[in-house]
């Protein structure tokens, strides 16, 4: 997906969480249904609850009850269920999402993979991050019979 949906942090469940916008969702992700029906939709196909996954919201930002009001409204979705939305989405954007969500896994997998085989090595054959690398002598070398002493470099 090209551009990025913006992130809030809401409270949903007593939890504070980052959350986006279903409606801005919906527009990423170039669904042709209307956005009412469409997320009512998700939400009863899907199962999501409310003030677990996601928070009704008015367009003003206040957070709504059950009732008759016919103002726009919006849903603050966590994360997860955005991601899910996305991944179901039958859209280019919605298989573009898709193949975003696994190459992401993928990465970790391998990451993971790498970090397991490092962890089996003997402890003189393990990398260490150049990060977390902390000179502590004075490198010694003797060029054509001259000695030369190099203080450790500060990173």
């Amino acid at each position: 997906m090209k551009g990025l949906i913006p992130l809030a942090q809401r409270f949903i469940a007593g939890q504070s969480t980052r959350t986006v916008s279903a409606r801005n969702l919906h527009e990423a992700l170039g669904v042709g249904k209307r956005f009412a029906t469409w997320i009512q939709d998700r939400i009863r196909q899907y199962g999501f609850v409310d003030n677990q996954e996601y928070l009704l919201v008015s367009q003003n930002g206040e957070t709504k009850g059950k009732g008759g009001d016919r103002r726009s409204k919006d849903y603050y979705l966590t994360l997860d269920m955005a991601k899910e939305l996305a991944m179901v989405e039958r859209t280019d954007k919605g298989r573009e999402a898709r193949r975003y969500f696994i190459d992401c896994e993928r990465r970790l997998n391998e990451k993971r993979k790498q970090e397991t085989e490092q962890r089996e090595l003997p402890a003189e054959q393990q990398l260490v991050p150049l990060e977390s690398y902390q000179p502590h002598r004075i490198l010694t070398v003797i060029d054509q019979g001259q000695v030369q002493q190099f203080p450790p470099v500060s990173y």
